[in-house]
């Protein structure tokens, strides 16, 4: 058995003295050094020159902690999802059994269609005394007909210079008064 391990651990260096051992030494359990990590650089506690289970044991623990508190999260979360969609299911049925008393009490439904169908009766009524949808679509065509022709006398008076001072003109007016805003 050599004794150079031994006097290098114990601190003796090349001295030929015998290390004596006490009964109960593990080298776990020897006062840590310091030593840089190679990928990150940053100091790590170690009893030798090789991996830290203790370190490893603690590490993991703590990743299982927050892997469990994040279950315990997601869990609670889905239940108050399950709950909040049965408050709604239940608010929702509370509304329409109201609806429904209230509907059967006060004849809602039917004054409401009787006064849809008024107000659609009223709207023709106006359309055919003042021919609203037949000037409406007359307009539509008009533009659609006359656009190309508008489109090509403003880019034409666009490309002047009084044309280009009356856009510059507008755009400041539009910019500056609140109606824009």
């Amino acid at each position: 058995m050599s004794l150079a391990p031994a006097r290098l651990c114990s601190g003796l260096g090349a001295s030929t003295s015998k290390v004596k051992q006490s009964p109960t030494f593990h080298p776990l359990l020897a006062k840590p050094r310091s030593i840089a990590c190679a990928s990150s650089g940053r100091p790590s506690t170690s009893t030798s020159g090789s991996f830290d289970f203790d370190e490893a044991a603690r590490t993991a623990k703590s990743k299982w902690e927050s892997f469990a508190r994040e279950q315990e999260l997601e869990k609670k979360a889905n239940q108050a999802m399950k709950k909040g969609g049965e408050v709604f299911e239940q608010a929702k049925d509370k509304a329409r059994r109201v609806y429904v008393r209230l509907d059967s009490e006060y004849d809602i439904s039917s004054k409401t269609a009787k006064a849809a169908k008024k107000a659609g009766e009223a709207a023709r009524d106006i359309d055919q005394q003042y021919g609203l949808r037949r000037r409406f679509r007359a307009a539509r065509e008009d533009l659609a007909r006359k656009w190309p022709g508008w489109q090509k006398q403003l880019d034409e008076f666009t490309q002047t210079t009084p044309g280009k001072i009356t856009v510059f003109a507008g755009l400041c007016l539009l910019i500056s008064t609140p109606l824009f805003w």
